[in-house]
């Protein structure tokens, strides 16, 4: 006989076997070229119409109570996004217009910034900032992440050589020699620390009543993995491969 404690259990197995079937098979979207190319793992909600899936919906968060209904949802559309992305790393896609989200849209006016070590953030908005400082203040970010690398490896041989070859690596290298030195004329463009610690907290607010509206898309019945976009991969392009130089 069934315990009480492992009844929630139970009852969460039955209702996860009932949705989920014939895993690993290929999802044909009418959104979506070349669709051979794609291999998602299908769930039996894929395929219901409309109706069916308004009783399943209905049955299935009665069984399982908002908390797990969510997060069965949650997971199956997780696991869609997990096949998307291996599908396209595996064959070497960059597909910029595809998103999770259908709704992502950013809720404030977010300008884009390049980060420096030591805490510096510049702003490198187009609007604001003439373009050949931005190319030169990404090019200076550049050269800081080379010169840290070369830095890092050297540190790597000198272990490699050192007595004690088992030594553990130190994550941070502590000399700052490697800094990208920012000239004085470009510091106008340096973003403020509270303007970021500001941003940051539109941000969690952002991606917490986004959270809270999709919880409720999904205790409505109107998000599930049946909404998930598949990437229109005539938009895609061949992704640049890149060869990182080991030095020892």
């Amino acid at each position: 006989m069934l315990t009480t404690k492992a009844i929630p259990v139970f009852l969460f197995s039955l209702a996860s076997a009932a949705v989920v079937r014939q895993s690993q098979q290929p999802l044909v979207s009418s959104a979506t070229n070349l669709t051979d190319l794609i291999h998602v793992r299908k769930f039996a909600i894929d395929d219901m119409s409309d109706a069916k899936f308004r009783l399943h919906h209905i049955a299935a968060k009665a069984l399982l109570g908002d908390a797990s209904y969510i997060t069965l949802r949650e997971a199956e559309m997780e696991q869609r996004e997990q096949d998307i992305w291996q599908s396209l790393w595996d064959h070497e896609l960059d597909c910029p217009d595809w998103g999770m989200d259908i709704d992502d849209q950013p809720l404030f006016n977010y300008r884009p910034k390049l980060w420096f070590s030591g805490d510096r953030v510049f702003d490198v908005d187009p609007a604001h900032v003439p373009e050949d400082i931005i190319t030169a203040l990404h090019k200076l970010s550049e050269e800081e992440w080379e010169n840290r690398q070369d830095m890092r490896n050297q540190r790597i041989c000198t272990v490699t050589k050192s007595v004690n070859p088992d030594s553990k690596l130190p994550l941070e290298i502590p000399d700052e020699s490697w800094h990208a030195v920012i000239p004085d004329e470009y510091m106008q463009y340096l973003v403020p620390e509270d303007v970021i610690k500001e941003e940051d907290k539109l941000i969690d607010e952002m991606w917490k009543a986004r959270d809270d509206a999709n919880k409720k898309k999904i205790l409505a019945g109107k998000r599930s993995v049946r909404d998930v976009n598949m990437p229109d991969l005539s938009k895609c392009t061949k992704r640049e491969q890149h060869v990182f130089r080991e030095v020892y």
